[in-house]
């Protein structure tokens, strides 16, 4: 087995450390496009089957979007009058808060059997629950970072894929800007990207650099789904400029997975960047299992 991943280090050193997940080996098969959409304003979808695949819904939206882009919700009217609610802020064509139900049928392609598939949903306001043939997979609940819902259990072929969003609020944020009429405003929807995504079932998950230019290192978390304790090579290289250095170094994981420290001493002294010298230098990491 082979992970890749690769991070190019543009700010290196400054006091912005890095943090990446959800990266893929295979391709991503995007799930842009046309889907079926259910608003529920009344709440009643979990109660009134809608989890089966065979209930109907009455309209269709294209993902990434947002209901008002789909023309539903509550129209925003300037007539007779323009009213000071629709001048105080940033104002959606057709305004909609509550749940709203997305369904499609997903193709899981036969070479993703045997390994770790998953759902990314980017920018999406606040709470999504998402079920595969009417079981439930999973629920996310975040303003700020990707939906990611494991999927490895799904096999090749076709099933039924349903999400509900609920843009309603979760929790007490105060007027934070990213639930705000003033800023962003509020939508349902999905509104960046829409993929699956398939990687083996051991994977480099989570990359942390920290950037202290005296020792600067690298926190590795290894995803593992095999169920078992496994060891192999991490392959680190550092390019910029005209030089470039490799190191390669063992690891081992247990059954849940494992997080290895790396310092970059192995590279010399990397020449900082800054707003005179933005000097840019890009890590790639592999990932070899025995």
């Amino acid at each position: 087995m082979n992970i890749r991943r690769f991070l190019g280090l543009g700010c290196f050193f400054t006091l912005l450390s890095l943090f990446s997940t959800g990266w893929s080996e295979s391709t991503p098969q995007s799930l842009a496009g046309k889907w079926q959409v259910q608003l529920d304003p009344k709440d009643l979808g979990l109660s009134q089957d809608w989890l089966n695949p065979k209930t109907p819904f009455d309209h269709f939206i294209n993902l990434p979007g947002t209901t008002d882009q789909a023309r539903l919700g509550t129209p925003c009217h300037t007539a007779p009058e323009i009213s000071k609610a629709s001048l105080a802020g940033l104002v959606r064509n057709f305004s909609y808060i509550g749940p709203a139900w997305y369904r499609r049928t997903i193709d899981i392609p036969k070479d993703w059997e045997g390994k770790r598939t998953t759902l990314f949903l980017e920018r999406v306001i606040w709470e999504s629950r998402v079920w595969l043939d009417g079981k439930e997979i999973g629920k996310q609940n975040s303003l700020s970072a990707p939906h990611e819902f494991d999927l490895t259990s799904v096999t090749p072929g076709k099933h039924d894929l349903l999400i509900r969003i609920d843009n309603r609020q979760q929790f007490d944020v105060g007027r934070s800007h990213a639930y705000i009429e003033d800023t962003q405003s509020i939508w349902n929807g999905i509104v960046g990207k829409i993929e699956l995504r398939s990687t083996p079932l051991v994977w480099i998950d989570q990359i942390h650099l920290n950037p202290d230019p005296a020792k600067p290192s690298l926190e590795i978390r290894i995803g593992n789904r095999t169920g078992k304790a496994g060891s192999g090579n991490l392959l680190l290289r550092i390019a910029g400029g005209k030089s470039a250095a490799d190191k390669s170094v063992p690891v081992k994981w247990d059954a849940q997975g494992g997080t290895v420290t790396q310092p970059l001493d192995f590279a010399g002294k990397l020449p900082v960047w800054s707003e005179f010298h933005p000097n840019l230098h890009q890590l790639s990491l592999t990932l070899k299992s025995e």
